[in-house]
């Protein structure tokens, strides 16, 4: 396993032409990455706060002025109770009681009041002294807005006549704002503002914080994929976990073995090929130049023995040729319903005829609860893969012995069992049985003239048929092949 840091690391090799644009490829990904998270975190935040602040001002803004009104609203009220009972102490007005009863209330700076008679006549106003007298009358002036611009209450006597009306208002605003209310809605305004701008900052530094941990493995990842497209095989990103990036972590590990595995069976594949043609070739060419020389008779016996070694390594072409079919998917099955029962038991028959004088015997069971199994396959097929098996029970099963075909039904499974007594496998090679070119038994095998890839061209067979094939095996007892195969193929 390799560290971050290592795989961050670009391997060296003699082109440094290539690993740099590399390199820089990605960077300018990881960067781009980041910059999308930091991006989108100061968005969300900017969008977050600007929604905030409009909404709260909208709100607030309403809800304050409805109180600088009812805040009036009460001023006047109280400057009303003051003055009905300054009043009903004379029973007129006069200066005397309209001041005592202003200077017992508390008054504001910015704020006018006026007193008006029931005959609408003012009495009192606190913006007479700001002013001139109006030259041509003679009578102050009053600094009093529209009467929609201030607050008025109704002055009763005690015994609930209407005397006069008070009217307030704030010099300058239609909203009732009062100098120290503007203060505080500014400082309301300014500390939403500040907020605001400690949430984006705050949103930068956990965009940061978040989009470096985001982007951590995925950087672990793009590393661990430039260092294998370099040709490194053996690393992996390490990332793991529960959530998305972790099990594309995992999946790219995955691919990574598979890759890495897949590699290794071509250089396998190509060592076995190379070997398994390098025998009958070395024997064609040493026989062909024996017998140019004169040393080797050009007798029908080495003529035979060219044309054998000629033949293994057409079967040999034959056979990889199929199993390449096969697994690129070039040969197309013709999937039908037949009687399996019947099919397996013809296989028997014909193969029971072939090895009369061998010392071996056929026998052939039928372990379902009826006489006919239908199941889907493709014939030809199947009929090769059951060919493979049997024929290497035949040449693995010393006289005298048995191969023995049974067929059985499991739920919605048909299972075609091919048993012999046989010198069988060891346990360490199962796992191997169906690799290319193996064999049990290496000079054993070249003698009977195995090519080591019947067993795979037959997994590969009853996997086209979604199918399995299960091997168990004692030495010395022998070995049990056994095909398992839908009844129904998935369209």
């Amino acid at each position: 396993m390799v560290t971050p840091e290592q795989l961050s690391k670009s391997k060296q090799t003699d082109d440094s032409s290539q690993t740099q644009p590399s390199a820089w490829s990605v960077s300018r990904i990881q960067s781009s990455f980041t910059g999308r998270i930091l991006a989108s975190m100061v968005a969300l935040s900017l969008i977050t706060s600007l929604v905030f602040a409009i909404v709260l001002t909208l709100s607030w803004n309403g809800q304050f002025n409805n109180y600088t009104r009812d805040t009036l609203e009460e001023y006047a009220n109280t400057a009303a109770e003051s003055l009905a009972r300054e009043y009903d102490k004379s029973g007129y007005w006069s200066t005397t009681n309209v001041y005592n009863a202003i200077n017992t209330i508390a008054t504001v700076e910015d704020m006018g009041i006026q007193l008006v008679n029931a005959d609408g006549v003012i009495i009192y106003d606190n913006t007479w002294i700001m002013t001139n007298i109006d030259e041509n009358t003679g009578a102050k002036i009053s600094l009093a807005p529209q009467d929609s611009a201030t607050v008025k209450s109704t002055v009763y006597s005690k015994n609930g006549n209407r005397i006069g009306t008070v009217k307030v208002w704030v010099f300058g605003s239609d909203a009732f704002l009062t100098t120290r209310d503007k203060d505080f809605r500014w400082s309301s305004f300014l500390a939403m503002g500040i907020s605001a701008i400690v949430a984006i900052i705050l949103a930068v530094l956990l965009g940061l914080v978040v989009s470096r941990k985001l982007t951590k493995p995925v950087r672990t990842i793009s590393a661990a994929a430039q260092r294998i497209k370099e040709g490194d095989l053996t690393v992996r990103s390490g990332v793991s976990g529960t959530d998305d990036i972790g099990r594309l972590g995992e999946t790219f590990d995955e691919m990574a073995e598979s890759i890495q595995q897949d590699r290794e069976l071509e250089r396998r594949i190509t060592a076995d090929v190379a070997h398994e043609l390098r025998t009958p070739l070395m024997s064609i060419t040493a026989t062909v130049e024996g017998m140019r020389d004169g040393v080797i008779a050009c007798d029908d016996e080495h003529l035979a023995l060219l044309n054998n070694e000629a033949m293994r390594l057409s079967r040999l072409v034959d056979s990889m040729l199929r199993l390449s079919r096969l697994e690129n998917g070039s040969v197309q099955l013709k999937i039908k319903p037949h009687d399996i029962i019947a099919f397996a038991r013809d296989i028997a028959t014909t193969h029971s005829a072939l090895l009369e004088g061998t010392g071996l015997e056929m026998h052939f069971e039928n372990n379902c609860d009826q006489d006919s199994l239908i199941c889907e396959f493709d014939r030809d097929t199947i009929n090769q893969a059951l060919t493979n098996i049997i024929s290497n029970s035949m040449r693995y099963t010393p006289a005298p012995g048995t191969v023995t075909i049974r067929v059985s039904e499991d739920a919605s499974h048909a299972k075609i069992s091919v048993s012999d007594t046989g010198i069988g496998i060891a346990k360490e090679d199962l796992s191997r049985v169906f690799s290319r070119f193996w064999r049990a038994e290496e000079s054993r095998s070249r003698v009977a003239g195995g090519l080591g890839v019947g067993l795979a061209v037959t997994k590969e067979i009853v996997d086209r048929h979604h199918g399995n094939i299960l091997v168990d095996s004692e030495p010395g007892v022998g070995t049990t092949f056994t095909i398992v195969l839908p009844l129904t193929q998935p369209k």
